[in-house]
């Protein structure tokens, strides 16, 4: 099967403005993943906004989907290793302008000045972090 492109996938550029997104999403445990339309949060100034070009699907993410830990929450997007291209950035972002390939594992968010996260221990984060599916954003 062809991979669709990001545009016939529902793909909208947001620049700084809500976007509307299609997915696929299990509705719950039981359920095979099915198209998911869903709205991100306006991005803030130290965002940066991605197109999504591709992104793989592992054994974790069917755990999750599947809910085998018992932490997961529906509707539930599968996917964490993201590969994308930078549509726009917040006015508090400087590594990073729009064209640039970037890629995204599994967390965001982490303080990225605590001892743990100083030491490459991102999951560890005094703060906390964000998990790129099946997680709440923790400034939300």
């Amino acid at each position: 099967m062809e991979t669709p492109a990001p545009d016939d996938l529902g793909w909208q550029p947001c620049g700084f403005q809500r976007a509307t997104f299609l997915g696929y999403a299990a509705q719950s445990a039981t359920d095979a993943l099915t198209p998911y339309q869903f709205e991100c949060r306006d991005p803030r100034p130290d965002d940066v906004v991605i197109e999504i070009l591709y992104c793989g699907v592992c054994h974790s993410d069917l755990h999750m989907a599947r809910n085998d830990w018992g932490w997961s929450f529906y509707p539930l997007v599968p996917g964490h290793e993201i590969i994308g291209r930078v549509v726009s950035v917040g006015a508090d972002v400087t590594r990073f302008q729009p064209g640039d390939a970037v890629g995204i594992g599994c967390m965001v968010d982490s303080s990225r000045h605590c001892t743990p996260c100083e030491q490459g221990l991102e999951q560890y984060c005094e703060q906390g972090h964000t998990l790129t599916y099946s997680s709440y954003d923790r400034h939300d």
